[in-house]
C-alpha cells in the first residue's frame, strides 16, 4: 500500500502538471511552466512552499542591497519564476 506522503506528492504533482493559461479571451493558450494556480484555495499555501528557500539566499540587513538582488536573480532563474516589476513594491 502506498504511503500517505507518496499519495499526497502524486496528487500535488498531478494538480500542478500540464497546466495552461490564456491572457485574454482571444489569445493563444500557452503552457504554464512554473508557479502555482492563482485564485485556488491551495494557491497561497503552495506559493509559500514554493518560495520557502528564498530567504536562505538573503544575507544583508539593508533593503535592496545589490548582492542580494543578484542572489534573487539566480533564485528566480533556478525556479523559472520571474519577478514582475509592476508587482514588486518597496516601501
Amino acid at each position: 500500500m502506498e504511503s500517505n506522503e507518496k499519495r499526497i506528492n502524486a496528487w500535488l504533482k498531478s494538480y500542478l502538471s500540464d497546466r495552461t493559461q490564456r491572457e485574454g479571451e482571444k489569445s493563444d493558450i500557452i503552457k504554464v511552466e512554473s508557479g502555482v494556480p492563482q485564485g485556488s484555495v491551495l494557491g497561497p499555501s503552495l506559493f509559500l512552499f514554493y518560495i520557502n528557500d528564498m530567504p536562505d539566499n538573503i544575507t544583508s540587513t539593508v533593503r535592496l542591497f545589490s548582492e542580494d538582488l543578484n542572489k534573487l536573480a539566480k533564485w528566480e532563474e533556478k525556479w523559472m519564476m520571474l519577478f514582475h516589476p509592476d508587482t514588486c513594491i518597496v516601501q
